[in-house]
C-alpha cells in the first residue's frame, strides 16, 4: 500500500469515528442534512474520506445518502427502536451460545477485561454516560466474539450502534446502575463457569429488560414533546 493510500485509509477510519460519535452522541440530529464541506473543516480531512465514511454509515443504516441531495442522518421511529431491540433479543443469546462452546481461554481473558472495565464505568459517581454505554456496548460485543460467523457479529454490532442511538435520542437515564450491574455479575458468572443454558436465560431476560425500559423510554420522550422524527 502506497503511503498516500495509508494515509487515506487512516482518514476514512477517523472520519468513521468521529461521524459515528456524533450521531450517536445526537450532536447530528435525525434528518440533519451533512454539509461535507462543514465536516471536512471540522476534522481537517478532504472530500474523498468524507464521502467513504457516508458510505460506510449509510451501510450500516446511520446515514441515508440520496442522488442529487446528499446525505443526511437517518431518521428514527418507536417502531424502529422497537424493531431493533426484538431483532437483538433475538440474536444475541443465539450468538452467545455458540460463542461459549467455541470460546477459548483468550476469549475468556478478553471477557474478563471487558468486564471489569464495565464494572468500573457502573460504579463511577456520577456516572459518565458515554464511558458506561462505550464500555457496555464493548462487553456485549465482546460475549459474542468467539462466534464463528463475521456476518452474525457484524449485524449485532450494528444493532448495538443503533440502540445507543435511541437511548440517546429518547432523553432518558440509563437504567439504575447497580441494578444493570448485578445483571451483568450474574450473566458474567455463568458465562465463565461455561453454564451455556443458564447464560442464555440470563442474557435474554437482561435483553428484554432493556426492551421493556427502552419502550417506556421512547414513548416518556414523544409524549413530553421530545423531537423523535420519523
Amino acid at each position: 500500500m502506497s503511503s498516500g493510500a495509508h494515509r487515506v485509509g487512516t482518514s476514512v477510519n477517523q472520519v468513521d469515528r468521529e461521524l459515528r460519535a456524533a450521531i450517536l452522541s445526537g450532536d447530528l440530529q435525525p434528518g440533519q442534512k451533512l454539509q461535507p464541506g462543514v465536516l471536512g473543516k471540522r476534522w481537517s480531512v478532504s472530500p474523498t474520506p468524507l464521502r467513504e465514511a457516508f458510505q460506510r454509515l449509510a451501510a450500516e443504516g446511520l446515514l441515508e445518502i440520496t442522488p442529487q441531495r446528499g446525505a443526511r442522518v437517518t431518521p428514527v421511529s418507536l417502531e424502529e427502536a422497537y424493531g431493533v431491540h426484538e431483532l437483538r433479543v433475538a440474536l444475541e443469546p443465539l450468538a452467545l451460545r455458540s460463542s461459549m462452546q467455541y470460546g477459548d481461554d483468550r476469549w475468556r481473558t478478553e471477557l474478563q477485561k471487558a468486564y471489569d472495565a464495565l464494572a468500573v464505568e457502573l460504579v463511577r459517581k456520577p456516572p459518565d454516560r458515554g464511558a458506561v454505554e462505550e464500555t457496555h456496548r464493548v462487553y456485549h460485543l465482546t460475549l459474542v466474539a468467539a462466534h464463528p460467523s463475521t456476518w452474525m457479529l457484524r449485524i449485532i454490532d450494528v444493532l448495538n450502534s443503533h440502540i445507543i442511538r435511541y437511548w440517546t435520542l429518547s432523553a432518558a437515564p440509563r437504567r439504575n446502575t447497580d441494578l444493570v450491574l448485578e445483571e451483568h455479575r450474574r450473566l458474567h458468572e455463568v458465562v465463565m463457569d461455561g453454564k451455556i443454558e443458564v447464560a442464555v436465560a440470563e442474557l435474554t431476560a437482561h435483553l428484554q429488560a432493556a426492551l421493556h425500559s427502552v419502550s417506556e423510554r421512547m414513548i416518556e420522550a414523544s409524549s413530553a414533546g421530545v423531537d423523535i422524527p420519523d
